[in-house]
């Protein structure tokens, strides 16, 4: 197959149309989140245009750039993925370790010349160059999958679940289908049909999300300004919220969700979001839960001395004794130990 082959054009044209997406839509994210995004969209069109060029056998510095591109989107989808379900997320020197462990892997197993150090079935060289850094990428697609939908019940802010739908689930779709289509579709023929496939399915992404953007109104960027707030109708319910949660202790059930609170105060649940989010200002259900909960903890780890901590983190409605601690030291910047601790000795 040589340059300026049919499905290389196709190519070229699918790579085109994810920079331009990323152009369209970089803007409108949040610093951080653009970012994110910027790079995963590098990394897809890296990942289409590197075929071509390692077809031509270039020289290692010609191909670097494109191969550590496309080695790191998968990283940076995982990294869009938490910060979506996570309030003010910072990565972190861990963070990057991981990000350069995947790069390293990735380009040194794919190397030509590593295969001298596993002998293997020359006509298997590409499956074994790809499989780790397949393995590798699907690891991350997953944490990003599970990432987004283990909290996603707790998202109140209606555009960014919109957001993380979209993002996570069609790009892991995405990245799992061009996957498949690589390892699978080997030789002459077969692979002509998995460039052209490839290139397909990344324009059909790209003209879905432009057809989203098209039937949208509402901006992808997180505003400070909340459209419901001078609703009559979401305010009168936002302290119905309010005197609910504090009513025997209702925030102390364990596992409480938005839908359980909707059911039980017989609203429906979309103004319950919109209500706890646009007049009460909260953008997480979680968060907003945990108001009550940690307010309630400090008052009984100084009032009540001699109550063992895991004790109190069951009567405050949390599954264990390690979530508790989590919630309390985001909001306090202690633990309940440490809190204590501090109180007894003031």
């Amino acid at each position: 197959m040589t340059w300026g082959s049919a499905s290389d054009i196709a190519r070229i044209v699918a790579a085109s149309h994810v920079l331009l997406l990323v152009g369209i839509l970089a803007y409108r994210f949040r610093s951080l989140d653009r970012l994110y995004f910027v790079f995963i969209g590098l990394g897809g069109a890296s990942a289409l245009i590197f075929t071509i060029l390692y077809r031509q056998e270039p020289p290692a510095f010609v191909l670097l750039p494109f191969a550590v591109l496309q080695s790191g989107a998968s990283f940076w989808f995982w990294m869009f993925a938490v910060s979506q379900g996570r309030e003010n997320f910072q990565p972190n020197w861990k963070h990057w370790l991981l990000l350069t462990g995947k790069i390293f892997l990735t380009i040194t197993w794919g190397a030509r010349y590593r295969t001298i150090l596993l002998p293997i079935d020359p006509q298997q060289d590409f499956v074994w160059r790809a499989l780790l850094p397949a393995v590798l990428t699907l690891g991350f697609v997953i944490a990003a999958v599970w990432a987004s939908g283990s909290h996603m019940e707790d998202e109140l802010v209606e555009n960014r679940l919109s957001i993380r739908r979209i993002t996570v689930f069609w790009g892991a779709g995405t990245i799992i289908a061009v996957m498949g289509l690589v390892l699978l579709f080997r030789g002459p023929f077969l692979s002509e049909i998995g460039d052209w496939i490839t290139s397909l399915v990344a324009i059909a992404i790209c003209v879905n999300i432009h057809i989203w953007l098209a039937k949208n109104s509402i901006p992808i960027v997180e505003s400070t300004v909340r459209p419901y707030v001078d609703d009559p109708e979401l305010k009168q319910i936002a302290r119905k919220i309010q005197e609910f949660m504090i009513k025997d202790d209702y925030y102390c059930t364990e596992g409480l969700t938005i839908s359980q609170l909707a059911s039980n105060m017989q609203e429906k649940e979309y103004k319950i979001r919109r209500a706890i989010n646009g007049i009460l200002g909260y953008k997480n259900f979680n968060v907003f839960l945990n108001q009550y909960r940690i307010e309630n903890a400090r008052k009984c780890l100084i009032g009540e001395p001699d109550l063992p901590v895991i004790r109190l983190a069951m009567d405050l409605g949390y599954r264990s004794l390690a979530v508790f601690n989590k919630a309390f030291k985001e909001t306090t910047g202690r633990t309940p130990t440490d809190f204590r601790r501090a109180e007894k000795s003031d």
